[in-house]
């Protein structure tokens, strides 16, 4: 869970900055004031511009259309160092009725409130509503926050991916796989050899000017934008000895796919992301790593390209 520490005072307006696209929050009433939490704070930007969403924040409850239809539900069991705060069959779901979707969610730290968070489909301008009683709004607070960055992550044609990334010389590594397969211990590992961690746990992956770029997003406390170009992603596991075989087509797609996050229910999401993905695995080499946790692990990747 993302550190919804928040610093002092509350505005009307911010803008964050994340993976190259604009998000600016704006209160859309009176009675609306936001506030931002501690992890997002190096992510402010005060920059003018047209941003890439416009999300107007609203201080009271909102009710679904009629005949929205409920497409998608995520459960949730919850704790902080062990300790429960929330345990629901439905802590976030998703309801669709014409090209917009509705995210409703009980934010599980504060007050508690409950949050419907409404997406066009197509159009920049999106709406947060928050029973929040009157109290500041952190319009970024979990699980908003992974919302947010997923939706437009997927309408800004890239993928938001559990994964550490780094660079090493210039040269940017990804390794992705499943909980427990070494993604932080890689990460640890590259740094004692003096590379950049660009993330340990969520990146962002778009193509840009410059080519493929890994971006960090603002999970703990103190981070500030980092990026690297794409070089090389590798899908990890633990291995007895250092071991890399070249992953190709189907097989490359799959084991990036496997690692994104996702939310099934869109046949066109679906098939926008695995486009997405065809085409970075085209582009970039992927690799199978099965790999020990020592430093001799950085040379022989960086020996092997």
């Amino acid at each position: 869970m993302t550190d919804n520490t928040q610093i002092a005072g509350t505005m009307k307006e911010y803008c964050l900055n994340i993976a190259g696209s604009a998000i600016v929050f704006e209160s859309a009433g009176a009675g609306s004031h936001l506030t931002v939490s501690e992890r997002c704070s190096g992510f402010m930007d005060s920059s003018s511009g047209v941003p890439d969403i416009l999300i107007g924040v609203h201080s009271r409850s909102f009710s679904l259309p009629r005949e929205a239809v409920k497409v998608f539900s995520a459960p949730a069991a919850d704790g902080i160092n062990g300790i429960g705060i929330m345990h629901s069959p439905d802590f976030w779901s998703i309801w669709k009725h014409n090209r917009h979707i509705f995210i409703t969610t009980r934010l599980p730290l504060g007050n508690r409130s409950n949050a419907v968070l409404i997406i066009p489909m197509s159009g920049a301008v999106w709406e947060l509503y928050v029973d929040s009683g009157g109290q500041p709004i952190d319009p970024f607070a979990y699980p908003l926050d992974g919302l947010i960055l997923y939706y437009l992550t997927v309408i800004m044609g890239g993928i938001l991916i559990h994964a550490s990334g780094v660079n090493l010389n210039g040269a940017g590594y990804l390794f992705c796989g499943r909980s427990g397969r070494g993604k932080t211990t890689m990460a640890r590992l590259w740094e004692s050899c003096g590379a950049t961690v660009i993330h340990d746990d969520r990146l962002i992956v778009r193509h840009t000017e410059a080519g493929y770029t890994m971006f960090n997003t603002p999970v703990y406390s103190g981070e500030t934008p980092r990026l690297s170009p794409l070089g090389t992603i590798y899908a990890i596991e633990h291995g007895h000895t250092n071991t890399a075989s070249a992953l190709n087509g189907a097989a490359a797609a799959t084991a990036v796919m496997a690692n994104c996050i996702q939310h099934n229910w869109s046949a066109e999401i679906i098939a926008g992301t695995l486009s997405t993905v065809y085409a970075l695995c085209e582009s970039v080499c992927v690799k199978h790593l099965a790999f020990v946790p020592e430093k001799e692990t950085v040379k022989y990747i960086t020996g092997n390209g």
